[in-house]
Formats: structure tokens, C-alpha cells, sequence
């Protein structure tokens, strides 16, 4: 008996106007999740592509480092005892 009613209730004039307006809500909640999980994925990005940038230059800073051992003992402008 009582879920007759609810069901009227829920098909009736009011109850659409309820479910359109919950389905709008539901609507921009959803756009607003997708939204931030996009630019939160972007700034991801960004972070990722920054940090192998500072790899990949500190790679090539010490593949320039000059490692020939015969030049060990050449004199250099720092006084060591």
C-alpha cells in the first residue's frame, strides 16, 4: 500500500521536477570531478616531465666531467699540501 503511494508520488509532477533537478545536480558534480581529475593529472604530468629534465641534465653534467686518469696530477689553481 504505502510503496503504491510512493510510486505516485515519485512518477507524479512533483517527483519529476525532483528527479530532473537531482539529475542536474548529479550533472555538474560529475563534470566537476572529471574536471579536476583532468588537471590534476595534468599538473602530474608537468611534474614528471620537469623532474626528467633535471635528470637528464644532471646526467649530461657528469658525462662531461673529464675522468682521464692521466690527468689526475696536473696542477690546478688550488693549493694542497
Amino acid at each position: 500500500m504505502i510503496w503504491s503511494r510512493i510510486v505516485a508520488w515519485v512518477i507524479g509532477p512533483i517527483g519529476s521536477k525532483i528527479a530532473a533537478a537531482a539529475g542536474a545536480v548529479v550533472a555538474v558534480l560529475a563534470f566537476y570531478g572529471k574536471a579536476r581529475r583532468d588537471g590534476r593529472n595534468a599538473e602530474r604530468v608537468e611534474r614528471q616531465a620537469d623532474e626528467l629534465g633535471r635528470v637528464r641534465d644532471a646526467v649530461n653534467a657528469g658525462d662531461r666531467v673529464d675522468k682521464q686518469p692521466d690527468r689526475l696530477r696536473e696542477p690546478d689553481k688550488y693549493l694542497r699540501d
